[in-house]
């Protein structure tokens, strides 16, 4: 009994006005790239997405998850200097997945990282704020 009335609170917790807008915004962001597919626009906005470039290249020259092997470009640069490759969960898609594929698959990782973490952190200050320990 009790077991049910606890799934009925998390239910309504889940389908809560916010939480159906987060995913909706979540859905509005990922639809331009599923619908048009790899003819779609990638830009890099900044350093945190460099990592499309160096995948590919990477990937190609079978060193993607190597910890310190020259690399065919940079003038044979270490790709422990290069890029860090050791232990980086975006690089996980590139082992399987084409390049566009990944892409996309890192993106979405990025955003439900990004989306748990900005809840969790309001989600705590705003109990230390009010005193609701």
């Amino acid at each position: 009994m009790e077991y049910t009335r606890y799934m009925k609170t998390r239910m309504k917790k889940l389908l809560s006005p916010v939480n159906i807008f987060v995913f909706v915004v979540f859905v509005i962001a990922i639809l331009p790239l599923l619908y048009y597919g790899k003819n779609s626009l990638l830009t890099i906005h900044d350093y945190l997405d460099h990592i499309l470039p160096w995948a590919k290249m990477l990937k190609d020259n079978g060193l993607l998850l190597a910890l310190d092997s020259p690399t065919n470009q940079l003038g044979n640069m270490s790709t422990a200097y290069s890029i860090n490759v050791s232990y980086n969960i975006l690089l996980l898609p590139y082992l399987f997945f084409d390049t566009f594929t990944a892409h996309v698959i890192g993106y979405v990782i990025k955003l439900i990282v990004a989306y748990v973490s900005m809840y969790l952190l309001l989600n705590l200050n705003s109990q230390a704020i009010l005193g609701l320990h």
